[in-house]
């Protein structure tokens, strides 16, 4: 009988347990070119840090590319792994830092990475980088094994009946590192996580004996037989929390502020005692290869936070400055008494708000005057995905297994029906006005013609549809469904925390695909121009996809600042601007093409919640709070 140990991991740069590291040592160091602060004699691990600084920052500019590789999604009854919670925070959140550090990133999660797909992309990757220069990071986060005297990375689509085939062997990153012909050659990987709070951990998983490579340093997230942890609280491997601190800016060098592998190594190492003593969860990085040289990793961080005064009404801010909610008020236009409502939706042309009524009529409001000026009944239940259509004349709303749809200001409606349709949660129409799109508790999004009343398409999803919505071009339909194959399906404040983004081609293929790195997807927006989509996700960050070729989305940039649950999104028609709202009461302006944010602002004091956010024609961005039963109506200064 043939033993397999099995371990569970997540990825990030610099490995806390299991992980493992590798980099091609430096020559052989000469004479510091300087090192501030410090007198007296030179060591020489001094000696070859001052060597890696000034031979990394002598001006000149070579590629640096970083490879990050989670897998989360495995099937416990394929390959005997439990599925891992953090491995996309993990490369998401790393990808983000080494983005903002110069390094090109290429990402792989989950059913993309298969060991296949690894191999060509290494290769890949390799055909963009100058032969003896620059840095190569390969980032692992996702399940190991020891099989035999090799460990192995579970990439997807491993199996209990083939491990050693279809996993990716330690030894052959190896091989595709040196390949690359990077002058620093580095790799972390995040094996061997454990979470001793689940209740079916299994057995305790690790490496085997691990071995030196020649001509490389290998940083292994833990020793050989011991486990990684994962924390709840850090939503991370509690080693990659670490590792990512550390390159923000904490294990820079206190003589000179940048940051090498022996300096991410000593703070990554710090840390985790520290942590293992608090928690009781030990767990101490592990290092071997040649100890000859250092290589420098990261500049000094650079704040792209700072706040920026602006010097007069209307003032320009520079890109990547924020500017707090106290520095740019809110202008609050009008207070509606609407009594407690959940939703609210403004009208294209900004002069009215509809919102349900607790009477399950829906109730449109004057933006100038703040009164009610129609009241548009039907449904037997309470409204629900109220939303106008873009040239404000109709308004479309579910929530009773029907769609109502009503000439705004007066109450003539119309009632679409399809035979097993459940419980309507959202609906919106197509730019031209003669489609709609809705989703629900039925497991299946529809196409409607909005002139017959006629089901034109109908996706069957596994699980209820929270959004749909139309591209610009209106050939494709932007989903979030409520994922119940992932773990829980609790519900945070109006937010799904297990959640996933599709793209449905309707009118070619009629296929649908998974946005990559969408978990906790809440909220969707396409850009003006349809070759771009973003979206809002738990976590509370943004994550934008090129759709230029809608059956392989690419995932694109990252957009961090809320703190909680983003819940709005809307771009500007020229979609120059991108605008968020979320469940940490902010409201955030960006530029979608770099992810820079111009500004940040708080939503007035005593706020209950955000209900709406929308750019009317004349350009103007509204949202609509709630606070003690009346609606706010607020316009957010732009940049």
């Amino acid at each position: 009988m043939r033993t397999v140990t099995l371990f569970a991991t997540a990825a990030v740069l610099c490995v806390s347990a299991g992980r493992w590291a590798v980099a091609q040592t430096s020559k052989p160091p000469g004479k510091p070119a300087g090192t501030p602060g410090k007198t007296g004699t030179y060591t020489a691990k001094d000696l070859a840090r001052a060597d890696a600084v000034q031979d990394a920052t002598s001006g000149q500019k070579y590629i640096n590319i970083a490879f990050l590789v989670g897998i989360g999604d495995y099937d416990r009854d394929l390959t005997g792994l439990p599925p891992l919670k953090y491995p996309a925070h993990d490369i998401m959140d790393l990808a983000g830092v080494l983005k903002r550090e110069g390094y090109t990133v290429a990402l792989l999660q989950d059913s993309q990475a298969t060991a296949g797909r690894i191999r060509t992309t290494f290769r890949d990757l390799t055909k963009q980088l100058d032969k003896g220069e620059g840095t190569f990071i390969f980032f692992f986060s996702g399940h190991g094994f020891q099989y035999g005297k090799e460990n192995y990375l579970a990439t997807y689509g491993t199996t209990n009946a083939n491990l050693a085939g279809q996993g990716l062997p330690l030894s052959e990153v190896t091989t595709l590192l040196f390949e690359t012909g990077a002058k620093r050659r580095i790799a972390f990987v995040d094996a061997c996580r454990n979470d001793p709070d689940a209740k079916s951990a299994g057995p305790t998983r690790s490496f085997g004996d691990l071995q030196e490579s020649e001509g490389m340093r290998i940083l292994y997230s833990t020793a050989p037989g011991s486990v990684s942890y994962e924390d709840e609280n850090l939503q991370h491997g509690v080693f990659t929390y670490f590792l990512m601190e550390g390159l923000k800016g904490e294990a820079a060098n206190s003589l000179d502020g940048y940051i090498t592998f022996d300096d991410l190594d000593a703070y990554v190492s710090r840390k985790m005692r520290s942590y293992g003593i608090e928690t009781g969860r030990i767990q101490k990085p592990f290092q071997l290869g040649e100890h000859n040289g250092d290589f420098f990793i990261a500049k000094p961080p650079v704040s792209t936070t700072s706040i920026v005064q602006p010097t007069g009404p209307g003032a320009i801010v520079d890109h990547g400055a924020v500017v707090h909610g106290s520095k740019m008020p809110l202008q609050r236009l009008r207070t509606i008494d609407t009594g407690a409502v959940s939703s609210a939706a403004f009208s294209p042309d900004g002069r009215l708000l509809a919102s349900p009524g607790s009477d399950n009529s829906v109730r449109l409001w004057s933006l100038e005057s703040g009164k009610q000026v129609a009241t548009l009944t039907g449904p037997n239940k309470p409204a629900l995905g109220v939303q106008f259509s873009p040239d404000s004349r109709l308004v479309v709303a579910g929530g009773d297994k029907a769609l109502w749809i009503w000439e705004a200001e007066n109450n003539n409606a119309h009632k679409m029906e399809d035979r097993g349709l459940g419980t309507v949660l959202s609906a919106s129409f197509s730019l031209d006005r003669k489609f709609l799109v809705s989703s629900g508790s039925d497991k299946a999004v529809r196409v409607w013609n909005a002139e017959t009343g006629q089901v034109e398409a109908n996706l069957k999803l596994s699980s209820q549809g929270v959004w749909a919505g139309l591209s610009p071009d209106q050939n494709t339909v932007g989903i979030v469904e409520r994922d119940l194959s992932l773990q829980g399906t609790e519900k945070l404040g109006g937010a799904f925390k297990h959640a996933v983004a599709r793209l449905w081609s309707w009118r070619s293929t009629g296929t649908a695909v998974m946005l990559p790195f969408s978990a906790g997807a809440q909220c969707l927006a396409f850009a003006p121009d349809g070759r771009r989509l973003v979206g809002g996700l738990q976590s509370g960050t943004l994550r934008s996809w090129d759709i230029s070729d809608v059956g392989h989305p690419q995932p694109g940039l990252q957009f961090d600042g809320h703190t909680q649950v983003v819940e709005f999104l809307a771009f500007s028609a020229d979609g120059k601007l991108l605008a968020s709202a979320g469940a940490d009461m902010t409201f955030r302006l960006w530029n979608p093409n770099n992810a820079a944010q111009f500004r940040s602002l708080d939503a007035p004091s005593g706020t209950e919640r955000i209900l709406g956010l929308s750019f009317a024609t004349d350009g103007r961005l509204l949202a609509a709070t709630l606070r003690a039963g009346e609606i706010q109506i607020l316009q957010v200064p732009l940049p």
